[in-house]
């Protein structure tokens, strides 16, 4: 699943360097709100659903923590 939402990140993300899976993605500003929105869009398409009341900043700090709120659902 990891690998899986490097992909994601990386595609949505205006990022000049690649994502990887510690990589800060709010406190970089590279998450932005409008990139947040994209790739809960893409994980839709994989029938992955998360709902943005039920995602705090902690969830989105980086891939391994988005990775863990993904198998916590």
């Amino acid at each position: 699943m990891i690998d899986k939402i490097l992909e994601i990140l990386n595609k949505v993300c205006a990022s000049e360097n690649e994502i990887c899976k510690d990589t800060e993605l709010l406190d970089s500003g590279i998450l932005d709100s409008y990139a947040i929105i994209q790739f809960i869009y893409e994980l839709e398409l994989l029938d992955i659903e998360l709902q943005l009341t039920q995602i705090s900043k902690r969830d989105l700090r980086n891939p391994i923590a988005i990775c863990n709120l993904i198998n916590r659902k």
